[in-house]
């Protein structure tokens, strides 16, 4: 065979290769396995051998047989659906009204009570894991009034500057009076597994009085309700 059969011969063949891969496979049917069910006339119900024992019946348990319609044998089309696939921006978006919803319904459901510690010291306590009341304060101690100046989840401790809250401010909260003097405070947050402890001092190391204690418990239950 000369060079110029051989020349011919290979662009025939790349004509061939680039028309077999430029074909439309949209409508390509793949089948794997027997290939039976193409010659198919009719649905046929199963038949059991007399002599295999059938357990007895139980309505309970009964499907349903689904109307007989639709194509039999060649007429079945089984090319694979054209389904688009979620964008990375859509799935983070869907994630993130997710997380939001999923916050906001969670913390409707957060109780903020008034209590003591084994040696009768008094915390706040809220009935939501740690991870939750964290964040919860890091939103929200402005509105009461301090200042985050250090924080460090890991220990579960917080450095606070209480700046006080105006007359207007407490009345939007809902609160008469907020009797805490202005100062530096370190908020201890416990982790007591389905609750969450919260306590202050100044530092003195003088804790709240019960009755200031209280008077925050309030102010932080109003603070989660909103």
């Amino acid at each position: 065979m000369n060079k110029a059969s051989l020349k011919i011969l290979s662009i025939a063949a790349s004509v061939l290769v680039i028309t077999g891969c430029s074909k439309d496979t949209s409508f390509t049917k793949e089948v794997r396995g027997p290939d039976d069910y193409l010659y198919v006339t009719s649905p046929k119900e199963l038949n059991i051998p007399p002599s295999i024992a059938l357990p007895p019946q139980n309505g309970d348990f009964e499907i349903a047989l689904p109307a007989k319609d639709g194509n039999l044998g060649r007429d079945i089309d089984i090319t694979p659906p054209n389904v688009g696939l979620t964008s990375v921006e859509d799935q983070e978006q869907t994630k993130f009204a997710q997380d939001e919803l999923s916050s906001g319904l969670y913390q409707e459901s957060i109780t903020v009570s008034s209590g003591t510690d084994e040696t009768s010291l008094p915390i706040v306590l809220l009935n939501t894991n740690f991870s939750q009341a964290w964040g919860i304060l890091t939103t929200n101690l402005s509105q009461l009034g301090f200042e985050i100046l250090e924080q460090n989840q890991t220990n579960g401790s917080m450095k606070v500057e209480y700046k006080g809250l105006s007359s207007s401010e407490l009345q939007s909260l809902g609160a008469v009076e907020f009797l805490l003097p202005e100062g530096v405070y370190l908020i201890q947050v416990g982790d007591l597994n389905t609750q969450t402890s919260i306590q202050l001092r100044n530092e003195k190391n003088t804790y709240l009085t019960q009755s200031q204690n209280d008077a925050l418990s309030e102010l932080l239950q109003k603070i989660v309700n909103n």
